[in-house]
């Protein structure tokens, strides 16, 4: 279920929480670690450049491509094995170009991570790793570093934050604390999204969301999960595969 956090009142977002301006305490901060999970970009371990490469051969149709050209060779067609040897060699140079260039992105993403974030917790301002942040705690937003997850702002001193990997803005938004209603990330000045930048002033509020349920963890989840588009070439190599694959 989709929650506006943006359209609400402080007092109803804090209430939708269940916690209040004081922050949570260490006991049920716990509590909601072992619901929610950590607050971390998951997705597969790095692949390697090599291993990106080799799943390129690894499809059925690729196999059949190759057997086919070792038996135009041994049949003396070399003409046509250098064509099929060619075409494996431009898909394969295409998918892994595609699977690089979606792996570097979800990397990049998951660089944007604060490692440590400023919380109210048991009353009192404390340092915690990014990772143990949960919904419902009270972050305090300094100058200079990145927002820990997505946040409701609740005070806002001259905060100014750059947004252009969530929403293209080219120059830092202006935050206020006053509810808004609109469905565009882009118009939504009270609320602080992960991996943002704070370029000017501070100010502080509630973590609404951690983890891949953010707005930057919903990014990485779509590039990890965007089905392959064929290109026309390997349109035309799956083709040629599938009818070399009836004899």
């Amino acid at each position: 279920m989709v929650i506006n956090w943006h359209e609400m009142s402080i007092d109803e977002v804090l209430r939708r929480l269940n916690t209040t301006p004081h922050g949570l305490s260490d006991r049920e901060a716990e509590k909601r670690l072992r619901k929610f999970g950590p607050n971390e970009l998951r997705g597969e371990k790095g692949i390697s450049r090599l291993n990106i490469l080799l799943n390129q051969f690894r499809s059925i149709l690729v196999i059949i491509l190759i057997i086919a050209t070792v038996l135009s060779a041994l049949l003396g067609n070399i003409i046509d094995s250098i064509a099929i040897v060619a075409i494996v060699i431009l898909n394969a140079v295409f998918g892994f170009l595609q699977e690089y260039k979606a792996e570097k992105t979800i990397e990049a993403l998951k660089r944007l991570a604060q490692p440590e974030a400023v919380v109210i917790r048991n009353g009192k301002r404390t340092r915690i790793p990014s990772k143990f942040l949960v919904p419902g705690d009270v972050v305090i937003l300094e100058h200079g570093g990145r927002v820990p997850a997505d946040i409701r702002i609740m005070e806002s001193a001259e905060l100014q934050i750059d947004e252009a990997i969530i929403t293209g803005e080219s120059v830092p938004v202006a935050k206020f604390t006053k509810p808004v209603k609109t469905t565009t990330l882009a118009e939504m000045k009270n609320i602080a999204f992960m991996g943002t930048m704070v370029t000017h002033g501070r100010g502080c509020g509630v973590v609404i969301s951690t983890g891949m349920h953010t707005e930057v963890g919903k990014i990485a989840h779509t590039i990890e999960e965007k089905p392959e588009v064929e290109t026309p070439l390997q349109k035309r190599l799956n083709t040629f595969g599938r009818k070399l694959g009836i004899f």
